[in-house]
């Protein structure tokens, strides 16, 4: 929060895709705090924390708006909660060596942070 940057969380309607990988990491760890399951306009979507990585607010374009309505799109808030606590614990592991999100955000934090100052 200090750093000033967002941490985007990519999601993906390949819903079977990532339920099958979703449940071969509980069988082998017990737990899978690396996606998340949730709906989006109605539609049931894979949040990828996994692939999250951080952006600095001048690279957002625009806001994700329904076309149909025009409307700025939300999800309902304990799956923001559970998304929002889920990458927060995979940034911590990352930040104490554990791999467990794919793009390398630890360096790409470290390059946005000298681009700000």
């Amino acid at each position: 929060e200090e750093t000033k940057l967002f941490w985007i969380v990519p999601f993906t309607s390949q819903v079977e895709k990532f339920r099958a990988i979703y449940k071969k990491k509980v069988q082998r760890y017990g737990v899978c705090n690396t996606i998340v399951f949730g709906r989006v306009l109605g539609y049931e979507k894979a949040f990828l924390i996994q692939n999250m990585c951080p952006i600095m607010e001048k690279y957002i374009e625009k806001e994700y708006v329904e076309k149909r309505t025009g409307k700025p799109v939300r999800i309902d808030e304990p799956l923001e909660k559970e998304i929002i606590s889920n990458a927060k614990r995979a940034l911590a592991l990352q930040r104490k060596g554990n791999k467990l999100i794919f793009p390398d955000v630890l360096m790409i934090e470290r390059k946005l942070l000298e681009a700000a100052k």
